[in-house]
């Protein structure tokens, strides 16, 4: 049952897949334009990709004292719908503090010398969901206007 509800879905793949493809090249021609943003760099091997989350980075540093946390909130109040990443999988509450403590009897030392990781997870680190990059171009300047918005009005934002 799960199978052929799962086949269906196949059909409509490629042209998804394609359509992702657009909306994160456009994305990230508008993004390149914004000194504060980084997005990844395409790899000339991979001529496929599926974008299961469109992924771009703050210089969190550049956004005059606010932080990403407010920044992303800002601009989710604008209507474009990025979030931010994972944090790194060793602060995952599940291998950490009571959970832990109550299922293994112990604590848990997991948390490795890893400043990237830390720095992407809570400070850069940002996604759009793979559903949104389906969207049309204007969806995708809708977004990249939000941000540009926020942005341009930073000085407003501090004095919320």
């Amino acid at each position: 049952f799960q199978a052929s509800i799962l086949n269906t879905q196949l059909d409509p793949l490629a042209g998804q897949i394609d359509r992702r493809m657009d909306s994160c090249a456009h994305l990230d021609r508008r993004f390149a334009e914004l000194p504060f943003l980084f997005t990844l760099k395409e790899d000339p091997r991979i001529t496929r990709n599926s974008y299961h989350l469109y992924l771009l980075g703050l210089h969190e540093e550049m956004l005059k004292g606010i932080s990403r946390k407010t920044f992303l909130r800002a601009v989710q109040a604008e209507g474009a719908p990025i979030t931010p990443g994972y944090i790194p999988a060793y602060d995952f509450p599940c291998l950490s503090g009571d959970y832990v403590r109550k299922c293994i009897g112990r604590d848990m030392d997991l948390k490795p010398d890893t400043p990237v990781a830390e720095r992407i997870g809570y400070h850069d680190g940002c996604w759009i969901y793979h559903s949104t990059l389906l969207g049309s171009r204007k969806d995708m300047d809708d977004i990249a206007d939000a941000v540009i918005k926020v942005w341009e009005h930073l000085d407003e934002l501090r004095e919320v």
